[in-house]
């Protein structure tokens, strides 16, 4: 009878060693699962994270050029503006000394008939 008992405890300790070391196997299998789990996230959280900046840079980017284009077509606006007010300052002055030669061609011709008339 105390052999059996032993020989029953001796098979109960083995079944549990036995399940023991099974239930460590399952623990490692499930921790190397999470770990690949936790990797792969992680790889996926950075994917993600390279992605936002990614995304911010070419904002700043697109701002920085948009800012620029806007300058530029303000700048051709000015520019224009400043060319048509010399270009209406010039065409003034021209009419002006039009005005002016040819009112001074009257003269001269006045005086080239004044100067006949006297010498007749």
């Amino acid at each position: 009878m105390i052999y059996i008992q032993f020989v029953v405890e001796l098979l109960i300790l083995l079944l549990l060693l036995y399940l023991a070391r099974r239930v460590k196997n399952w623990a490692e299998i499930d921790d190397a699962r999470d770990k690949e789990y936790e990797t792969a996230k992680g790889k996926n959280l950075a994917t993600k994270e390279d992605i936002e900046g990614i995304t911010t840079q070419i904002e700043r980017v697109k701002s920085e050029i948009s800012f620029e284009s806007q300058q530029k077509k303000e700048f051709v606006v000015e520019r224009k503006k400043h060319l048509s007010s010399i270009f209406f300052i010039m065409l003034r002055r021209f009419n002006m000394l039009r005005l002016v030669c040819s009112f001074m061609g009257g003269i001269i011709m006045m005086q080239a008939n004044f100067t006949c008339l006297m010498m007749s």
